[in-house]
């Protein structure tokens, strides 16, 4: 607990309550989502559906956990809004916190410094 070698498991000393951010935002707009869930993305991705069709945040989605992340991540956000534009951006050296940015109707130049 604590590292930077976190996960998630079925089989821990450790838990936590989590919850949807469909159930957490409600009704309330919401501009971004930033994500970095230890491999979870996809899943709490589905969680997000509603306030991804609602709102259309901009999207910062670790991506770097699971080599499959790569490919589905992005197909499931464009099945649910094919408007999205994609770049990725490697903030460490070894690939590690590599984040998928999703926007709709921006320049990436606006998010070269995110």
């Amino acid at each position: 607990c604590g590292s930077m070698l976190s996960m998630i498991s079925e089989n821990a000393d450790n838990f936590i309550e989590v919850d949807t951010i469909d159930n957490i935002a409600g009704d309330n707009p919401v501009t971004y989502i930033k994500m970095a869930v230890e491999g979870a993305e996809l899943m709490a991705l589905n969680g997000a559906e509603k306030t991804i069709l609602a709102n259309k945040p901009i999207l910062g989605i670790s991506i770097y956990h699971k080599q499959e992340d790569l490919i589905d991540i992005p197909q499931y956000i464009t099945s649910l809004v094919p408007e999205y534009k994609f770049y990725f951006k490697v903030h460490k050296k070894l690939a590690i916190d590599t984040v998928l940015y999703g926007v709709i109707g921006q320049s990436v130049k606006k998010y070269n410094s995110i």
